[in-house]
């Protein structure tokens, strides 16, 4: 045993003897087991601080592989995870790998932490994980081509299409690259992907089919089949081109104008059943509720404070309370064990350091062995190492 050990095994043995001695033996043998696991609680609750530290410190280091940063801005955005952590009750965990995929999608560390926050905000009022919401965003900021500070403003666009349909952000974040790239690549608004997700869901229909049925109806305008454009060329218009500027539905209400109330000939003009059924949804009699909810969406986007608002509700929970209370304590754990972690990581690389001056002597250490070994054995060859000393 190690000196260290051996000191603590007999501190122990001391406090146990002497307890016995002045308190009694029943009462000596309580004082020393409650002693005893008060020892090993604080060794457990060390071990699980280190472990804490060094989890984290690698979740860190994991993100600098996509991040790049000087260990003085790793370090500060491991404050702000931490922070983070303890205003939102997320794990450091859901926050780092949040960080991480949002480094992954192009944005840059020094934005990304913003785009997280708005995240973990969304996330918690609109019911969504924080990796659900981060895809939620960064799909629609890349697909949008827009900036890390517009992820605020899309947050209150989905808060807003969550209390209006019957939709979690959670199901939006699985389903917004099934619909994005091609809303964008044809001038539809994102607020206009959100109403229609509002709107049909409200109505039952699921929100990967809201995403399926509005792309059906897109890519029919932007490529017309033989019906579609016969349409357009005794109408004189390009739908696609009127989607553009003046939004989807309204395009879609056009042509089921053109067509004078012949849902075969609208149906065929639209192709797939998917589109058409996206269309009857939303135009005719229904367009005046889709344009309601559109410009809904639109002024509370202008307005802002609909995601946060939500998160606020949904932090006076107690299960949120809980949740922030175990994040300062797992942050707190990070902390103490950092200050372990640190002096224990230097010895440890002294350590690693070392095994190659220790490989290399080796050789000439089993060079002395077997010298003293040869000393040994001719001694013993002569009668006793007394007497091959001549004493």
């Amino acid at each position: 045993l190690s000196p260290v050990v051996r000191g603590i095994r007999n501190s122990m043995a001391n406090f146990k003897r002497d307890a016995i001695k002045g308190f009694g033996l029943q009462a000596g043998f309580n004082m020393f087991n409650f002693f005893a696991r008060g020892v090993g609680a604080v060794g457990d609750a060390i071990g699980d601080a280190v472990g804490a530290a060094t989890k984290f410190e690698d979740q860190l280091r994991t993100i600098n592989t996509v991040a790049k940063l000087s260990d003085e801005d790793l370090a500060s955005i491991g404050d702000s995870l931490q922070a983070l952590a303890r205003e939102t009750g997320k794990t450091t965990t859901d926050l780092a790998d949040g960080f991480y995929d949002i480094v992954s999608a192009g944005i840059s560390a020094d934005k990304a932490m913003g785009v997280l926050r708005d995240s973990a905000i969304l996330g918690t009022g609109a019911l969504g994980s924080t990796a659900e919401v981060v895809d939620l965003l960064t799909s629609t900021l890349n697909s949008y081509g827009l900036e890390a500070k517009d992820s605020t403003r899309l947050t209150d666009i989905f808060a807003q299409a969550v209390a209006d349909g019957k939709v979690k952000a959670s199901e939006l974040g699985k389903t917004i690259a099934m619909i994005a790239p091609m809303a964008a690549s044809a001038g539809i608004a994102i607020e206009e992907v959100a109403a229609a997700y509002a709107l049909m869901t409200a109505k039952g229909v699921p929100a990967s089919e809201v995403a399926t049925q509005m792309s059906a109806a897109i890519r029919a305008l932007i490529i017309p089949n033989a019906d579609l454009a016969a349409i357009q060329e005794r109408v004189n218009i390009n739908f696609a081109e009127m989607a553009a500027e003046q939004g989807l539905v309204p395009a879609l209400d056009a042509i089921r104008k053109a067509t004078e109330g012949d849902n075969r000939e609208f149906g065929r003009a639209l192709g797939r059943i998917e589109g058409y059924r996206f269309a009857i949804a939303t135009t005719g009699g229904e367009a005046a509720d889709f344009a309601a909810e559109l410009l809904k969406i639109e002024a509370c986007a202008d307005k802002g404070g609909v995601a946060l608002g939500q998160y606020t509700e949904k932090t006076k929970s107690l299960a949120e309370k809980q949740k922030r209370f175990n994040a300062a304590i797992e942050t707190l754990g990070q902390d103490l064990g950092a200050m372990i972690l640190g002096p224990a990581a230097d010895f440890t690389e002294w350590l690693t350091d070392l095994i190659p001056v220790l490989d290399k002597l080796t050789p000439k250490m089993q060079g002395v062995i077997d010298k003293i070994s040869g000393i040994h054995d001719a001694a013993s060859e002569d009668g006793g190492a007394g007497e091959w000393l001549g004493t």
